[in-house]
């Protein structure tokens, strides 16, 4: 089931959360209902957690990785929800939801769902590939060239710190524009060139 199921209020924060099956409503974090005292209402803070890789039965009418309902009051920001075999939010009949800088992308076989619509993708939240270092095999470090960066150091997710890798070693290597198995060097000075695939900055080295 889910891995937190909050009934009015709670806290879940800086957490990765995947891999998790859901048989009723989230994959991964189900809220319902809102608590108020004396006068004054408390929201469930959702906030820098990355919720990634989880399923929920999809023959059931709610689900979703993460799944907000029944007056549920919500603060929602910097999360990342990728990946899911759910839709990646579900929102219905929510008391209300605040969404900042979150980022809901490849979830299976919505983002959001129709009622979503209404709260709007806005106030920095994106839908854009995270670039992980390496998702399918539970690396969610982020590369320097991540969309996921809000600003003054700060990222969504849970991992506040990000990878520059090497680059691969190179390939398609030639000396004088002639493969390995062509050569024959005759020059004092020959030229080698090379290329590789920089995945860092998404660009072609030589």
């Amino acid at each position: 089931g889910d891995v937190a199921s909050i009934f009015k209020s709670g806290e879940i924060e800086y957490n990765i959360i995947d891999y998790n099956f859901g048989e009723i409503l989230g994959g991964a974090i189900t809220v319902t209902g809102a608590y108020q005292q004396n006068g004054n209402i408390y929201y469930t803070n959702i906030i820098h957690n990355t919720i990634i890789n989880n399923l929920t039965d999809q023959s059931i009418a709610l689900y979703g990785a993460v799944v907000l309902w029944n007056g549920a009051l919500i603060y929602l920001r910097a999360n990342i929800i990728a990946y899911n075999d759910s839709n990646g939010l579900y929102i219905y009949q929510p008391g209300n939801i605040i969404m900042e800088d979150n980022n809901i992308f490849g979830n299976i076989p919505y983002n959001n769902t129709t009622n979503m619509q209404a709260v709007g993708m806005r106030n920095g939240n994106i839908e854009s590939e995270p670039l992980f270092l390496d998702y399918k095999n539970g690396n969610y470090i982020l590369y320097s060239n991540s969309p996921c960066y809000i600003g003054n150091d700060e990222w969504m997710g849970k991992f506040q710190f990000i990878s520059k890798a090497p680059p691969p070693a190179p390939v398609n290597i030639r000396v004088n524009n002639k493969i390995p198995s062509e050569l024959y060097i005759n020059d004092s000075t020959p030229l080698i060139s090379w290329t590789y695939i920089d995945n860092d900055y998404g660009d072609t080295q030589g």
